[in-house]
């Protein structure tokens, strides 16, 4: 018999779907306003004569891939992508020298239109405001379809749950929100595979999942998610009138789609081998190189006789400074960041049993994704990102079916007033949860300054002309802003230094012993015979003995410091002369 719903809160059904467009436009415009001020971060600004005044604190990308992914985007409407073909020169010396092939293909095309202010290259300030709009734009996008994920499974008041993206997902979801990066595209897609599968819709899954492997590489995540549902639904049992085998079938059958879609993907991308080899090193050897001890030495004995990665060495990993954004939580920061998402299973859980509920099917399948994204978190800062909008999603899924069942309607009989106001509070909780995690980092922010190469790079650009000339450089992290200032210039590796890696073994070994001081008389000889570089960059901040060894040989002849820094007097670009002139 079907349950009558609370008098109290239901609107006709009518009016609910009515609404949704305008509820789908509003939460777009109130994320845009959300979003972009964590872009411009507005606070106190300190003047050069020492004085205050309220202003943007954030004139710049922060620290990070944000400058790569808007320029390639620039480069892309340019055409000049097109024109370098399967040599990514800007890395010189990666695996995208070898054959380029974009992760985040579809990403970087969404971008294009937002840098149609730039009228030449330098005209950076375009380009960064441009990227700011596109990030708010899709995080944005992001909000709305988690709140359309939650109209497709019948929740009411879908507008509600939304907030708890921000709330549950915290200070490290709004800290990676504040970059321009891929992955809102990937959550999209993984929040829209999901209700694809639970809808037993084959050829949008398919579809999703081609979508998801041109615009962002982490697309085994579907998988990831498939095996969530296809265990939880096994144990679970299967609904009125189907049966496990049945269910695990059709499973099997969602399976195939996704795989499908995958091969569609990669078959679509414009470099499909290279495409395969670059998402072999980033989801594997990435990961394999912070393994430790018997699981580390196997994983590379599998690489190296795969050919994946030439030469690789559990020694050459274990100073390659790996997995620093896959540090997990700990101490006061578990506390602050987590606690929420911690305890948010655990209360649902608890109230249920209270109030004798026997949760939906699909909240549990939810709740399971949930806690997984949840366990992937704890163990690495960057899944912030797929949890708190895989948390709102099981929130909302969990409480409407608690709304739904004959207890609680029951007592709604006893007490209307009292549960309405509990439910709105509730709502304002979540609101207000958002609005002050938000607000707090907003607010002990400090200001997104340009990078300290910027100036260096900026000359490198102007010094460069039409000669385009070729860097070296002992960090790949700098790679972001230097191509982002002087796109005039070949570099080394950027993004990942398995890039490097698995492109040479020789010379990435040369590059970590210059990072860690081992220098001697044949270094600049080695350097000149394996790289070939036009200029040095030097940041004597991160390689002290590397600069001090520059300076020797300025003095000797050998190179000609061309750049110093005014205000960070540790950066430094040098010319290597050449032989007879």
């Amino acid at each position: 018999m079907t349950e009558s719903q609370p008098q109290a809160l239901t609107a006709p059904e009518h009016a609910e779907e009515g609404s949704a467009i305008r509820q789908g436009v509003l939460l777009f415009l109130i994320s845009m306003l959300a979003f972009m001020t964590l872009q411009i971060l507005p606070g106190t600004v300190t003047n050069e004569d020492g004085s205050t005044r309220f202003g943007l604190r954030s004139r710049s990308f922060p620290l990070g891939d944000s400058p790569y992914h808007v320029r390639m985007a620039y480069l892309y409407r340019t055409g000049a992508i097109a024109e370098a073909g399967q040599n990514f020169h800007w890395m010189s010396d990666s695996i995208w020298s070898d054959a380029f092939a974009n992760k985040e293909f579809l990403f970087h095309l969404y971008l294009v239109p937002f840098t149609l202010g730039a009228d030449d290259m330098g005209d950076t300030t375009a380009l960064i405001w441009g990227g700011k709009v596109a990030s708010a734009v899709l995080l944005s996008l992001l909000m709305v379809t988690v709140f359309a994920v939650l109209r497709c499974f019948g929740v009411r008041h879908a507008w509600a749950y939304v907030p708890l993206v921000i709330a549950l997902g915290g200070w490290v979801f709004c800290s990676r929100a504040e970059e321009l990066r891929a992955w809102p595209m990937g959550v999209i897609c993984s929040l829209t595979g999901w209700v694809m599968m639970a809808k037993n819709r084959r050829v949008e899954l398919a579809l999703v999942a081609a979508i998801f492997t041109l615009a962002y590489s982490a697309v085994h995540f579907l998988a990831i998610l498939w095996a969530v549902r296809t265990v939880l639904m096994l144990v679970w049992g299967p609904e009125r009138g189907a049966t496990r085998k049945s269910e695990f079938k059709a499973n099997l059958w969602l399976l195939a789609a996704i795989l499908g879609g995958i091969l569609l993907g990669a078959l679509l991308h414009p470099n499909r081998a290279g495409f395969m080899r670059m998402w072999a090193v980033t989801y594997l050897l990435v990961p394999a190189g912070i393994l430790k001890g018997a699981a580390r030495e196997t994983a590379f004995d599998l690489f190296a006789a795969l050919g994946i990665s030439p030469g690789y060495s559990t020694q050459e990993a274990s100073r390659m400074l790996l997995g620093m954004e896959f540090l997990p939580l700990a101490g006061t920061d578990l506390l602050v960041a987590g606690s929420a998402a911690i305890l948010t299973p655990m209360l649902l859980t608890l109230l249920s049993l209270r109030l004798r509920h026997r949760p939906g099917r699909e909240a549990v399948l939810a709740g399971g994704a949930a806690v997984l994204v949840l366990f992937m978190f704890l163990n690495s800062l960057r899944f912030a990102e797929i949890m708190g909008p895989f948390m709102a999603l099981a929130v909302g899924l969990w409480l409407d079916s608690l709304f739904r069942s004959r207890r609680w309607q029951a007592l709604q009989g006893r007490r209307p007033l009292l549960l309405l106001r509990l439910k709105k509070a509730g709502a304002t909780l979540a609101l207000l949860a958002a609005t002050a995690v938000m607000g707090s980092l907003i607010a002990d922010r400090d200001p997104n300054l340009p990078v300290p190469w910027r100036d260096a790079a900026l000359f490198m650009r102007d010094a460069a002309g039409d000669s385009r000339p070729k860097v070296y450089h002992t960090q790949w992290d700098v790679f972001p802003g230097l191509f982002f200032y002087a796109p005039n210039c070949d570099y080394l590796v950027g993004m990942d230094p398995n890039y490097m890696l698995a492109h040479d073994a020789e010379k990435s070994r040369l590059i970590w012993d210059v990072y860690y001081g081992k220098v001697d008389d044949a270094t600049l000889g080695r350097i000149q015979r394996m790289f070939k570089p036009d200029w040095l960059y030097v940041d004597s901040n991160i390689t002290p003995a590397f600069g001090k060894y520059c300076e020797e040989q300025v003095q000797k002849g050998a190179l000609e410091r061309i750049y110093k820094d005014a205000y960070y007097s540790h950066i430094a670009v040098y010319r290597v002369v050449k032989k007879g002139g």
